[in-house]
């Protein structure tokens, strides 16, 4: 068993530099509000049964790292020194994603609409764990031709949680392990919740750490998460449903998971898990799909798939069996030949103390 840990480098002095400032972290971030300089250039190993560590280093173009390493030489080892069977592991870190997509969607157009922020985009809003609150709902679009005066900025809304998925690639159509975030158009009271582009940073070993943007590029844009989520519990099959879930007085409550997306064709599919809390024990209970302004709802996610495009019957991929219904199909009954050999004393101390060391 190896623990990873990313591991920055960052200075507050990188010369005209932005700060993080109120960029949202993770709850466990390592990262400081004040640093516009951060790279996650190194990669802590943790031995879990040694306490061995071994500091990977997987940016060399550092400049920050490169004179940590001339001061100390040995304390640093070369990437490609990393077992192959751990560097399959790695994952591209959240919070750099966070910094990068909150910083891209500003700095993505041309220099003389940087300080009116015209054609800018935000982090989507994110949508809440909890049943539709109506202070969240969002009203029209803004008018395209409304032009800020001075340094337009957004509100601090709660934005879109990356999370981790595996995504094809556009261009190469491989299928890759990435992280993934969304963006709509920038407003500065939040207003725009179309859907407007996304970004991916891989974590496979062969395209470790390359970023890349789709845009989606056609006069209307598509609904963006908010308004997706949002649209999903208020749907006439699925409101009714939910509110059953809930119970004020046993004080049951509906929470939602990650909202996904996912291309399909020319169009995206968006996907989230419905969870029941109840006496502090959370239950799967549905899954909602969501495609085209459509919704459905439903116990599994092939059976849902099914009711919103008619005739589907792909397969969805894999699962945990549910063994207390019996092996999944294809696997062979246990018997007595997987049971693990008994020792020829299970009650000698001697015996036991032997495989217990």
């Amino acid at each position: 068993v190896q623990w990873v840990i990313d591991a920055y480098t960052s200075t507050t002095r990188y010369p005209y530099g932005q700060r993080i400032g109120n960029v949202q972290l993770s709850s466990s971030t390592g990262l400081s509000r004040s640093a516009n300089y951060i790279r996650n250039s190194v990669k802590a190993v943790v031995v879990a049964y040694t306490g061995d560590v071994t500091f990977y280093v997987v940016d060399d173009a550092d400049p920050i790292l490169r004179a940590w390493r001339s001061a100390f030489p040995d304390l640093f080892t070369d990437v490609d020194d990393m077992p192959p069977e751990l560097r399959e592991h790695l994952r591209y870190p959240e919070d750099l994603f966070r910094v990068q997509t909150d910083l891209y969607s500003k700095y993505q157009i041309d220099p003389e609409d940087f300080f009116q922020r015209t054609g800018a985009w935000s982090v989507a809003q994110a949508p809440s764990v909890d049943r539709q609150d109506t202070s969240r709902v969002v009203s029209q679009p803004a008018d395209p031709s409304d032009v800020q005066t001075e340094f337009a900025t957004e509100s601090n809304v709660e934005r879109f949680v990356p999370y981790y998925t595996l995504f094809r690639n556009g261009t190469t159509q491989e299928e890759e392990f990435v992280i993934l975030r969304p963006f709509v158009p920038f407003s500065t009271d939040d207003r725009r919740t179309e859907l407007q582009a996304y970004m991916t940073a891989s974590s496979d070993p062969d395209t470790y750490g390359q970023l890349v943007t789709y845009v989606v590029d056609q006069e209307t844009l598509p609904p963006g998460p908010l308004r997706v989520a949002n649209q999903a519990e208020s749907e006439q099959d699925i409101s009714p449903e939910l509110s059953l879930q809930a119970n004020e007085e046993t004080g049951t409550k509906v929470k939602f998971g990650d909202l996904q997306l996912f291309p399909v064709a020319d169009g995206l599919v968006y996907i989230r898990p419905v969870y029941v809390i109840a006496s502090d024990v959370t239950e799967y209970r549905f899954v909602i799909v969501s495609h085209d302004n459509a919704a459905v709802l439903d116990t599994r996610l092939d059976v849902a798939l099914a009711r919103l495009f008619r005739g589907f019957e792909g397969e969805i991929g894999d699962r945990v069996a549910d063994r207390e219904d019996g092996p999944a199909d294809g696997d062979e009954p246990a018997g007595d030949d997987d049971a693990p050999p008994s020792s020829a004393d299970d009650t000698d101390p001697a015996v036991l103390a032997a495989e217990a060391e």
